[in-house]
This record gives structure tokens, C-alpha cells and sequence, in this order.
């Protein structure tokens, strides 16, 4: 979980936590607004 204030400031980084596979919620007034998450799940090319 994570403040709108925090999730504006650091949007990019968020982005690529999201994109990696990674669950973000973003409060508001501490109540659950909204859900990033990656569209499809992250492939392991290295494998």
C-alpha cells in the first residue's frame, strides 16, 4: 500500500514494480482508491 502523495511523486518507479509483477495499492485518507497491477504476467527471458 502507498499514499497518492508518494505514488505521484515516485509514478515511474511504481510503473515498473507494477509491470514486474508486483501488487500496488494507492490510498487516499488512508482508504484503498485504486489497484496498479500488470496488465499480463512478467516473462522470465533470462530462463
Amino acid at each position: 500500500m502507498v499514499g497518492a502523495h508518494e505514488f505521484r511523486n515516485r509514478f515511474g518507479w511504481y510503473m515498473e514494480r507494477a509491470a514486474a509483477g508486483e501488487e500496488i495499492v494507492v490510498t487516499r485518507r488512508g482508504k484503498p482508491h485504486l489497484r496498479l497491477s500488470a496488465v499480463a504476467p512478467a516473462l522470465d527471458l533470462a530462463a
